[in-house]
């Protein structure tokens, strides 16, 4: 089976760490170069804001993070985050790579990030990101 995938589904998950209502503002503040904060963060902002998406969504984003993993550069893995216009700063003293591996193991159990067919993956058009 295809897995669709785009950039913005990567940008989806980060979103949840921009300013938003209701929010603690302390848990914008927390540093990343600490992987307890990163922890934190994924399970107070980021695992409740996936949640809530329908599952193909999930589904999408889960694809989408796995791909950019595997197969962007850091740059890439820097703009992506960045699109969210996140209130938290990227951390200085680990590898955006990493940063993103440590992530990926905490939203999705220590699941495998690796991807052993690349072409299974199809990008879709920004026009088709909502399309079930």
């Amino acid at each position: 089976m295809i897995k669709k995938i785009n950039k913005s589904y990567v940008t989806m998950i980060w979103q949840a760490l921009s300013d938003a209502p209701n929010v603690d503002n302390c848990l914008f503040k927390l540093n990343l170069n600490n992987i307890e904060n990163i922890n934190t963060l994924i399970n107070k902002l980021i695992l409740p804001s996936y949640e809530k998406m329908p599952d193909f969504l999930k589904a999408r984003c889960k694809d989408s993070f796995k791909y950019a993993i595997n197969f962007c550069n850091d740059k890439e893995l820097i703009e992506y985050y960045e699109d969210s216009i996140p209130e938290v700063y990227l951390p200085s003293y680990i590898k955006i790579k990493d940063f993103y591996i440590i992530v990926w193991t905490a939203l999705f159990n220590k699941e495998s990030y690796y991807i052993d067919d690349k072409f299974l993956y199809q990008e879709i058009p920004f026009s088709e990101l909502y399309e079930n």
